[in-house]
């Protein structure tokens, strides 16, 4: 394992800029205050893996909860792609019957997508 900072200046921005978008799509959501923390690249705990697709070098970088469970993903690809989600597992402050269940990022170099995955709330279905 290995933190934020031991990794390359370009995948340390890219991890930056991926923690900054989840926390703009959580704000977004208009949360009451302290409901959805966004995830801080600091605390991010990083390990080297082969990427299936290519076999090319990437980074993965998760972040735990309390208990040492996963509560999100970040995957650093050398090709300048990637792709993350942040759990959340919220209901929707505004839309009751839909549940928030994580912030997904993807995309590569300078462009990043993200949206919310929303479930139908357990109680509408």
């Amino acid at each position: 394992m290995m933190t934020v900072n031991e990794l390359s200046v370009e995948n340390r921005i890219r991890a930056e800029r991926l923690c900054r978008r989840i926390g703009d799509e959580l704000a977004a959501l208009h949360f009451a205050l302290g409901e959805a923390a966004s995830p801080s690249v600091d605390t991010l705990q990083f390990e080297a893996v082969n990427d299936p697709y290519s076999g090319e070098a990437s980074h993965c970088g998760r972040w735990l909860g309390n208990g040492g469970y996963r509560i999100g993903e970040i995957t650093l690809h050398a090709d300048g792609s990637f792709y993350g989600e942040y759990d959340v597992v919220r209901p929707h402050p505004h839309k009751k019957n839909w549940f928030v269940e994580a912030i997904v990022v993807w995309g590569r170099g300078e462009t990043i997508k993200a949206e919310a995955r929303l479930q139908p709330a357990p109680d509408s279905a």
